[in-house]
């Protein structure tokens, strides 16, 4: 009869790095990327961004093509599995424009497909920039 192993007492209750790696396989992990920072263009009163001080000006930059090239290479090599997923989160992340995110889905598709991933995205969006085009966007990808 197979018994489970038992993990070894432990008078702290913490788990060593050997064993979580063991127990959390396979390695996927998600994060949400803020293309725009928290830059919106509404004011909703429900917003958890509203009356925060988040740095001014310099946490509503867009990315650099550099570090969303990089960033898109490095999360796709780390996932241990098979479908990748990346959130765009925001503010407002349409704000970041169509053509940002035409440039990330090629960053995107030349990385899985030579690492023989797949990717999906999803978008967190006020909705109010989507157009006809965007929709194009999204039927296609």
């Amino acid at each position: 009869m197979q018994t489970k192993k038992e993990m070894p007492s432990n008078p702290l209750n913490t788990v060593p790095l050997e064993d979580a790696l063991r127990l959390t396989n396979p390695g996927a992990f998600g994060t949400m990327i803020k293309p725009i920072g928290s830059l919106c263009n509404l004011k909703c009163n429900y917003c958890y961004y509203i009356g925060r001080d988040l740095g001014g000006n310099s946490c509503n930059k867009l990315i650099t093509t550099e570090i969303l090239k990089r960033y898109i290479s490095d999360y796709i090599s780390s996932q241990k599995v098979d479908t990748v997923t990346f959130c765009w989160h925001g503010g407002e992340p349409t704000l970041a424009g169509i053509d940002f995110f035409r440039k990330a889905l090629t960053f995107q598709k030349e990385c899985a497909d030579a690492q023989g991933k797949r990717v999906i995205n999803t978008l967190q969006t006020n909705g109010s920039n989507i157009t006809p085009e965007w929709c194009e966007l999204f039927a296609q990808n």
